[in-house]
Order: C-alpha cells, then sequence, then structure tokens
C-alpha cells in the first residue's frame, strides 16, 4: 500500500512537472518528432532511470505516441510501478492495437492493476471487452466488480447493458450496488444513442429492485425523461405516492421536462396534495413560467395555510400572468400579515408593464388602505408614469393617503414637478408636503465649480523661495468643474526645482472669502454646493402669495436650498409684518448651514432682546465657524466673537466641534486651550486630533506638541490611539541608503 501511494505521488509529480519541460518542445517535423518518440520510449524502458523521468516519457507519449509505442507501453502494464503511467500514455493512442493490449492485460495483473486495466477499457469504450468483462462482474473483489460494472456502463451498447441487468438479478449487497450503478450508466448511454426502449427497461428494472435509495432515484429520473410525453403518468404517480424520495425525484425532473402536459397534471393535482407538497409543486409551477398553471396557482393562494398562499402567490409572480394582479392587489391587504406581505413584494417586482398601469389604477380603488398599498407600490416600482395620480392623492381627504402620497412625491418626483408640489404645500400646508418638497429640492443640489471664483494662487517653495503665480490655471481647472485642486508640478509646472513646494490659493464661495494652502501632493477641495436657480426662484415666487403656514415652511425649505438669493428672501421675511413668518425667519437664519447669513447672526447674538434668539444665532454662528471654506483669518476672527459671547459648556462643546474642521495652527492653539477645562477636555482632545490630521505635514513640530499633551491628557482609547498615530508622523524619516 505505501509502495502504491508512493508512486502515484510520483506519477503526480511527472504530470505537473512535465508541461514545463517537455510539452512545448514536440518537433513540428515528422523526422524528428519520429526520433523524439524514440527517445521516450527509450526513456519509458530504460528501468534504472528515475521514475519521475520515466512518468513524464509515459505523459509525453500520451500527446505524441502511435502504434509504435504500444507494445512498449503494454509490456509495463504488469509493472507494479509503471502501470498506472503506461496505461496513461495508451489511452489516448488510437487504433485497435490499444485495445487488445488492454485485453491481453487482463489475465495477467491482479488487484489495482487490473482495476486500472479495466478503467481503461472503458475509457476507449472497448466494445470487444464486453464479455471478459462482464464475467468479472461475479469476481470476488468488490473492487474489481466496481470497475468492471462502471466500465461496461460506460461502453453502454445492447452487450453491456445485458450483461449489466443479468448480474443485477443476482446481485446482493456491495455488489448490488455497483452493478445498479453499472445499470444506470449504460441506461444513459442507450438513451444518448436513441434505443430509448432499451433504455427505458433498463431504468425500470433498477427501480424496481433492491438496489440502495440513491440509485433507484436516479433510475426513476431517468426512467421518467426516457419515456418523453408519456413519462408524464409515471412523473404524478411520483407525486400523488407517498414515497418522498420519489417525489423529490419528481419535482426535480418537473424543472427539466418542459412538456404541457406536464403543467396542466400538476395544475390539476396541487389543490388534492398535503400542504407541504402543494408548496413544493407551486414552486415547480412558478419555475415553469406556464401560464396554463395561473388558474391553480390563484385558487391555491385565496385559502388555505399561510405557507401555501405564499407559496402560490410567488409562482404567480415567476407566471407573470397580468390577470392575476387584480387577486394579488386584493391580498396585499390580507388579513394573514404573511400573505399580504407576500403579495407586496411580488407586486413590487412583478414582471410585467401591465402592472405598472394596474397598481396606478388602484390608487383610486374605494377603499383607503388598498389607495395607501398602491402608492407604497408605485414607489417601490418608480413608476413615473403615475405622477399625475401620485399628486391626486396627496389631496386625499384620509390623511394616511396623503401622507403616503407626500413620501413616495418626495422620493419620486423631480425639478418638473417642483411648481405642481409648491401648489399641493400652498394648498395642504401640511407637514408632509413641505417634508416631500424639501426632499425634492435637495437632491437638485450639485457640486457647482461657478459659484467658486478663484482670486488669486501662487504655487512654488513658499513664503520666501521661489514661485509663480498660477492663478489663471487655477481660474481654468475651476471654471472647467474641477472641484478639487492637486498642488503638482503637473498642475502648475516647477518653478522651484528640488525645493518642496506649497499651493496658495484665495478665492470666493457664493461672495464668501477663502484662503487654503497646502503642500506639494495635497489637495485643496472646493465644497461648492448649490441648489438650481430654476428650483430656489419657484420657492421665492411662491413666497408672495402663500397663506402664513405655507410661507413658513417655504422659509425652512429656502434653508435647505442655500444659497445667496434663498438667504436673501429670508433676510427680506425678518422684517415680515406677521409676527409668525418674521419668527420663522430669524429661525432659519439662525440655523443657516453656511458662513454666508454669519454676519447677521453674529449682529443678533449682540444685540436681540429676544434671549431664545441670541441663543439660537449664536450656535448658529459658531456652527458656521466650521464652513470649509473660510480662510483661517477670518475664521479666528469669528472664533473671538464668539468665545466672547460663550456662556456655558454646551457653546464650548459647538466651538470645538466646529473647529475640528479646521487645518490651521492658530485654529490648534485655539482648541489647546481648552484642554484644562475637565467638562470638555474629550472634545478638545477630539478637536486637536483632528486638526492635527490635517495640519502634520505642514508643521509638524505644533503638531508634535500638541499631540504629547493630548496623549498625556485623554483617558479615551480612541483618542489616544490615533493622538500618537499623529505623533508618529511628526517624527523624521530615516534618511535613505
Amino acid at each position: 500500500m505505501k509502495n502504491m501511494k508512493w508512486m502515484l505521488v510520483l506519477a503526480a509529480a511527472a504530470l505537473v512537472a512535465l508541461p514545463l519541460q517537455a510539452q512545448w518542445q514536440i518537433p513540428a517535423d515528422p523526422a524528428a518528432k519520429k526520433e523524439y518518440v524514440a527517445k521516450l520510449l527509450a526513456t519509458v524502458q530504460k528501468a534504472d532511470a528515475p521514475l519521475i523521468e520515466r512518468f513524464a516519457a509515459c505523459r509525453e507519449l500520451s500527446a505524441v505516441g502511435d502504434k509504435n509505442a504500444v507494445p512498449v507501453l503494454a509490456a509495463l502494464l504488469t509493472d507494479e510501478k509503471m502501470s498506472h503511467m503506461a496505461r496513461y500514455g495508451l489511452e489516448p493512442i488510437p487504433g485497435p492495437a490499444v485495445d487488445a493490449a488492454f485485453r491481453d492485460a487482463l489475465g495477467k495483473v491482479k488487484g489495482r492493476l487490473l482495476a486500472g486495466v479495466i478503467d481503461s477499457l472503458g475509457v476507449r469504450r472497448d466494445a470487444k471487452a464486453v464479455e471478459p468483462l462482464a464475467k468479472l462482474l461475479g469476481d470476488g473483489d468488490i473492487m474489481i466488480v466496481r470497475a468492471a460494472a462502471a466500465s461496461l456502463g460506460r461502453i453502454g451498447n445492447l452487450a453491456a447493458a445485458a450483461a449489466l441487468e443479468k448480474a443485477l438479478a443476482g446481485a446482493s449487497g456491495a455488489n448490488l450496488d455497483v452493478i445498479a450503478d453499472g445499470c444506470i450508466r449504460a441506461a444513459d448511454a442507450l438513451l444518448a444513442a436513441r434505443k430509448g426502449d432499451k433504455a427505458i427497461a433498463l431504468y425500470d428494472c433498477v427501480r424496481a429492485g433492491k438496489a440502495p435509495r440513491h440509485v433507484r432515484m436516479a433510475a426513476m429520473r431517468g426512467a421518467i425523461l426516457a419515456r418523453g410525453p408519456a413519462g408524464v403518468a409515471l412523473l404524478m404517480d411520483q407525486v400523488k405516492g407517498d414515497d418522498n424520495a420519489m417525489f423529490a425525484v419528481a419535482m426535480r425532473v418537473a424543472h427539466e421536462m418542459r412538456d404541457a402536459k406536464l403543467t396542466q397534471a400538476l395544475a390539476a393535482e396541487v389543490g388534492k396534495l398535503a400542504p407541504e407538497k402543494q408548496i413544493v409543486v407551486l414552486q415547480a409551477l412558478g419555475d415553469r413560467k406556464d401560464t396554463a398553471a395561473a388558474p391553480a396557482a390563484l385558487a391555491a393562494a385565496k385559502s388555505g395555510p399561510s405557507a401555501v398562499r405564499v407559496a402560490a402567490i410567488r409562482a404567480v409572480t415567476q407566471i407573470g400572468c397580468p390577470s392575476c394582479l387584480a387577486l394579488l392587489v386584493a391580498m396585499a391587504s390580507d388579513a394573514d400579515a404573511e400573505v399580504a406581505a407576500a403579495a407586496q413584494a411580488c407586486l413590487a417586482g412583478f414582471p410585467s408593464k401591465e402592472a405598472d398601469a394596474t397598481i396606478a389604477n388602484l390608487m383610486s380603488a374605494p377603499e383607503a388602505k388598498t389607495r395607501c398599498t398602491a402608492i407604497d407600490l408605485v414607489g417601490q416600482r418608480r413608476v413615473m408614469s403615475a405622477m399625475p395620480a401620485l399628486m391626486k392623492a396627496a389631496e386625499d381627504s384620509e390623511k394616511q393617503v396623503s401622507v403616503a402620497a407626500f413620501k413616495v412625491l418626495g422620493d419620486m418626483a423631480g425639478a418638473k414637478e417642483i411648481p405642481a408640489m409648491i401648489a399641493l404645500l400652498t394648498k395642504t400646508q401640511s407637514a408632509s408636503a413641505e417634508n416631500a418638497l424639501s426632499a425634492v429640492c435637495a437632491r437638485q443640489a450639485e457640486p457647482a465649480a461657478g459659484s467658486v471664483v478663484i482670486k488669486k494662487a501662487v504655487y512654488g517653495a513658499l513664503p520666501d523661495g521661489p514661485s509663480a503665480e498660477v492663478t489663471k490655471k487655477a481660474a481654468e481647472l475651476v471654471k472647467g468643474g474641477v472641484m478639487t485642486l492637486e498642488a503638482t508640478n503637473g498642475n502648475f509646472g516647477d518653478p522651484a526645482p528640488r525645493k518642496p513646494k506649497k499651493l496658495s490659493v484665495d478665492y470666493t464661495v457664493n461672495g464668501i472669502a477663502a484662503s487654503k494652502t497646502v503642500a506639494e501632493g495635497e489637495t485643496i477641495t472646493f465644497t461648492a454646493v448649490t441648489v438650481s436657480p430654476a428650483c430656489v426662484g419657484a420657492l421665492c415666487d411662491a413666497m408672495g402669495q402663500a397663506p402664513v403656514p405655507a410661507k413658513q415652511a417655504l422659509l425652512r425649505i429656502l434653508r435647505s436650498a442655500g444659497g445667496p438669493k434663498a438667504l436673501a428672501a429670508v433676510r427680506a421675511a425678518m422684517s415680515d409684518a406677521n409676527a409668525e413668518i418674521k419668527d420663522t425667519a430669524t429661525r432659519v437664519l439662525c440655523d443657516w448651514t453656511t458662513a454666508e447669513a454669519a454676519d447677521e447672526q453674529l449682529a443678533l447674538a449682540k444685540t436681540s432682546p429676544n434671549k431664545t434668539y441670541k441663543v439660537l444665532a449664536l450656535r448658529g454662528y459658531i456652527r458656521a465657524i466650521g464652513d470649509a471654506n473660510l480662510d483661517a483669518a477670518k475664521r479666528q476672527a469669528m472664533c473671538k466673537e464668539a468665545t466672547a459671547l460663550i456662556q456655558g459648556d454646551a457653546e464650548k462643546r459647538l466651538l470645538l466641534s466646529a473647529l475640528s474642521n479646521a487645518g490651521d495652527a492658530d485654529s490648534l492653539a485655539m482648541v489647546m486651550s481648552h484642554l484644562d477645562n475637565a467638562a470638555i477636555k474629550d472634545e478638545s482632545c477630539l478637536a486637536a486630533v483632528a486638526i492635527s490630521e490635517r495640519l502634520v505635514a505642514s508643521n509638524p513640530a505644533v503638531v508634535a506638541d500638541a499631540m504629547r499633551k493630548v496623549v498625556k491628557e485623554t483617558k479615551n482609547d480612541g483618542i489616544l490611539k490615533r493622538a500618537r498615530r499623529v505623533l508618529g508622523q511628526t517624527r523624521p524619516k530615516p534618511a535613505a541608503k
């Protein structure tokens, strides 16, 4: 046994190694090829050559061997060490001499070598080997019986089938298993050779016998498929029977057999089966996608156990019959939650354009629950043609319907629907209308290079080394839609060869001045996002005639939209004669999302007689300090103004949060000044680390000092880990050797 395992290892090594050594060296010239084959044969016959070389030669002979190689390789079939590779070399060589060599070896070898020779006869499908192989079906060694049965099955002619069938009748134990398996192989071969009657007889013989269940299951499958349309009756017998294994076979075949009569038979029977069988049959009917099964699936969907109804609903959807849609819609509101969920899921994915129209029509159903379901499905299917119906549903007298419609409108509507949605907001004055319109306007926002104006750009060894003004180039890039400028020689040339360079840019975003400086290889990102002027214009135009609640909602939506025109409308509303409008406008300005409103926020925080406004304005002003477009000087000025007004830790936390977006040394110094306040120590440390992560490349010394203090003060593991990482980046890198 050990020797055999060693031989197999060597053989495997030869199979892997040879392609690298010789496979691609086969000579094209006939004379050279003949000489090459002779050398291979000499190697094979050389008893004292390393086995790996002899194996490799056999492997090569499988590709180039001819009739001259047959006697040499045949002589090795009885060799314990070489038999396996000799067979490997012989099997692909054409001609009856090879078959004769294998048949001749049957009487000369035993055990594993005999099993191998038998396998080779099967591989070559040698019809003349049937008689000697048939005799081996009665051998006392199960290994030999298995090999003989498998090879007879591969040969698969009438004689081989007859031999196997005869042996099957008297087989028992392990022999029964392997001979029955050989019968299945032979029947498959007969069927492929269009000898269906003989194949059916052999399948039937096996399935009626005492072979192991898995073999009888294979025989049943073959028997059904071999019969063609006539196999429907046999399949249905298994569906109706009590043998679950054969039922499983029938269901597998139902996925392979496309005969229309099978669909009809399964559909007629499904309602008579036990629930667990109904589920499987319904799955098969769905997979067949035959509309003839739709009535049966619909009937099963109407009543019965939940699992059966769910399976039927899914089958109906797979079949894709539009006439089933009405029932699915009804079931979408079923009292059984599982059934309702399945119906809704299936309606959402129903594979038919007719489903869009059917579902849209249901938005006018008399029952509010049905209308809500239809609206939700319109949203899931993205039925854009249903937009007018959604607009109508948004005015529904039933609040649940109106809310559902506005939710879907918020998800689906686009810029062209904004005027109609403004009209709905004005008419309904509902929170749902406001939320929907706000969502639609927010989706219109996009990066806008047009709101960024480059005032000055310089690239070089700043601040005192050689540099070049690159304002025109930077402006051209931004005008072309670039929202991220990279400080590279590729963009701006090289005004300071072999020196570290920086890019400094002064610019405005929506009129707000900003300035940034980054090291070579780093980037400046312009966070200019704007909503289309048409969107903001429509909102502003509607303000004049809108009733108070709608006007308040429009002001809140303008805050989400942002931009100079929206801010101007809010400023104007702060002077409105109506106290409610004035209050809403003031709160909206306090909550403005960019630094555009910072001056008004500061004025309110300083001078407003309303304490609530003062607090809201100060908090809004502090949040504006975090605007990424602010330059360092402006941010520091705003910080000083805010610090003078801050009275509690809540506002200090807001300030630290805003400063964490900065990346300059002054902001870091301001954050570090709060490190001694125990109430906000974690926030101070976190902001310091965030700033340092941006600043470390350009100012490592300042960052190192700050991070050492953070490491000493913080008790937060996450902050400590980040601080140590940044501190490591401040250490000079070792010089390259």
